[in-house]
């Protein structure tokens, strides 16, 4: 990866990281497009830290295909840009107040926390 380091999308309880080389792939072509750091709030999660945060059951970290990218920092153009791209390239989004998730699942899916 050009933009990350590997080290930040492993899980914060366990140290663990399976996430998908694809995803990755995807995650750091984001970044290119978008043209500035991104932060990532979450990536790979262990089954424990999956429940500790209140994941779903079947949630696409414990996959590693699915990242949370703070938004926190974006002015509402940077926002309103990072989101286009991510529609573009991803089928699972999710919009929280202060992060985006997005995945690799097959269905469209979006949502909002």
């Amino acid at each position: 990866m050009k933009n990350f380091q590997f080290s930040e999308f492993s899980c914060p309880c366990c140290g663990q990281n399976k996430m998908e080389p694809v995803f990755l792939a995807m995650i750091d072509d984001l970044r290119e497009q978008f043209g500035a750091p991104l932060h990532v709030n979450s990536g790979y999660r262990c089954e424990k830290h999956n429940a500790e945060v209140g994941g779903k059951p079947h949630s696409m970290h414990l996959t590693g295909k699915a990242a949370d990218i703070s938004t926190v920092n974006m002015t509402n153009e940077q926002r309103h840009e990072f989101m286009m791209i991510v529609k573009a390239m991803f089928k699972g989004i999710g919009v929280g107040k202060t992060f985006t998730h997005m995945d690799m699942r097959q269905t469209p899916a979006f949502w909002v926390y």
